[in-house]
């Protein structure tokens, strides 16, 4: 039982740690990395974003994996 909640635990904080560091210091250095871009380099800017929301969308699919796998 106590295994379980441990789990529970440690998948919480880090979790929590990967929201903070994604909200806190990727986020806003790639945006403005991003706005920065200037010349032939400006057009992959609209990639670029979408690979900031990819990286959230992995977090968060990650974090429901992890509890979806531990149910069974």
């Amino acid at each position: 039982m106590g295994d379980r909640l441990d789990d529970i635990i440690d998948s919480s904080v880090a979790a929590i740690v990967g929201i903070v560091l994604l909200c806190a210091a990727v986020i806003p250095i790639s945006v403005q990395f991003i706005g920065d871009l200037t010349g032939e380099a400006a057009q992959y800017a609209p990639l670029l974003g979408v690979v900031i929301i990819m990286v959230i969308l992995g977090l968060v699919i990650g974090v429901i994996r992890f509890f979806q796998s531990n149910k069974r």
